[in-house]
């Protein structure tokens, strides 16, 4: 599967556990954009981890590339997270809460922030998307975000073409999930996979900003 994780995907994965009971949703990192889901404050998104680049001793432009690519995962893999007061008790118990709508409401406007400073162009329409489909998903009172991110993520390779590069990477991904069930039962999944992501960016604007965003599940991990 080369590309994006679809709305459509989660969504009949999320039908399917519902029915059925069942556990193995292939992948929350499905939630929206024709890819995946993710998270709000980008002053919140952990700190980089991961192996060196290819280039012992990479540019200036190389260390930015490789900063905004990083934050790049890790804001994809969490914008549909709701803010902090929700999940807190998802901490606490197994299925958690479900987000109010003034908390949706500043998953929203957060998220669209944390966006606009990474990412632009079809990537940015993307995330917005994965951005929006997680809000309306909560919004309905039959799917809960619990948690969920990138625990590491390492850069392979950074191509630099003038104001133009392409990144190639590799993520662990997981995300925690409750559906409800017709009978009224919330059923929990915490879905993981490793991801093979490649990325353009663009320098046009002055500041390196992922132009698109595109990734495989990596082998023996999809859903």
């Amino acid at each position: 599967m080369t590309g994006k994780r679809s709305l459509a995907t989660l969504a009949a994965c999320a039908a399917a556990l519902a029915v059925v009971g069942a556990i193995a949703i292939g992948t929350f990192t499905t939630i929206g954009r024709n890819q995946r889901v993710t998270k709000a404050a980008a002053a919140s998104l952990p700190g980089p981890s991961g192996s060196p680049s290819a280039s012992s001793k990479p540019t200036t432009a190389q260390g930015l590339i490789r900063a905004v690519a990083e934050k790049a995962i890790r804001l994809d893999a969490t914008i549909a997270l709701p803010p902090a007061s929700a999940l807190a008790a998802g901490q606490s118990t197994t299925n958690g809460r479900s987000a109010t709508a003034a908390e949706l409401k500043d998953q929203t406007s957060a998220g669209r922030a944390a966006i606009a400073a990474i990412f632009a162009g079809p990537a940015a329409k993307q995330e917005q998307l994965g951005l929006n489909t997680s809000v309306q998903m909560q919004g309905n009172g039959q799917f809960r975000v619990l948690g969920g991110g990138a625990t590491h993520v390492d850069v392979k390779d950074i191509a630099v073409n003038g104001s133009t590069a392409t990144v190639t990477a590799q993520a662990d991904e997981f995300s925690r999930i409750a559906v409800k069930n017709p009978d009224g039962k919330w059923i929990p999944a915490r879905p993981m996979n490793t991801l093979d992501v490649t990325m353009t960016l663009s320098h046009a604007t002055g500041t390196w900003l992922v132009q698109t965003f595109n990734f495989d599940f990596a082998n023996g991990t999809g859903p």
